[in-house]
């Protein structure tokens, strides 16, 4: 009997801890439900040395068509049936000490679609920093570059972005999380 006591005390912890899952099953498979709809749809999500952590989660809207009512062309009622997407995607280059001392890094963010026929028409974007930016609220209009906005940020940020198209009023509401990439 004492030979069966250490392999006894290995196994009290992960039956124990079994138990527990198994009794809130339900609760446990909500939550990895709701992590799993959450990094899907691009949220930020963090688990490990510095603690576990999710972002403020909004309502992304990708397609044109989604949103409050019925965007519709102006002047003829005609609903705008897009069935592509348009995306904002960016790169973050690496860490560089500024004049003032801050580490900050080069930000490139760009408007893509799954037709190069959305972005000609599409007349211009405006980005929304953070509000610790300088002038937080950006406009960009050339298509050329893919709307292109650059700047020089020092920390991780929620952007925001309306794209206008051509004849119509109302902006589509893009979303992105700038982050930074992990050190090597």
């Amino acid at each position: 009997m004492i030979n069966w006591i250490p392999l006894l005390q290995v196994l009290v912890w992960p039956v124990f801890i079994g138990i527990i899952l198994f009794l809130n099953r339900k609760y446990v498979k909500m939550i990895i439900n709701s992590i799993s709809v959450r990094i899907k749809s691009g949220d930020p999500f963090q688990a490990g040395p510095s603690g576990f952590s999710l972002g403020q989660s909004d309502r992304k809207l990708t397609r044109l068509n989604e949103g409050e009512g019925e965007v519709k062309k102006a002047g003829t009622g005609i609903p705008l049936q897009y069935n592509d997407t348009v995306y904002l995607i960016h790169h973050a280059a690496g860490l560089r000490i500024d004049p003032d001392g801050i580490e900050r890094r080069d930000i490139q963010v760009i408007l893509i679609a799954d037709s190069e026929a959305i972005l000609k028409n599409v007349e211009r974007v405006v980005y929304y920093l953070h509000p610790t930016f300088p002038r937080p609220t950006r406009e960009v209009k050339d298509r050329n570059n893919h709307f292109e906005l650059i700047t020089r940020a020092w920390g991780e940020f929620n952007l925001s972005a309306d794209v206008y198209f051509k004849g119509y009023s109302t902006p589509l509401r893009l979303y992105r999380y700038i982050n930074f990439p992990w050190p090597s």
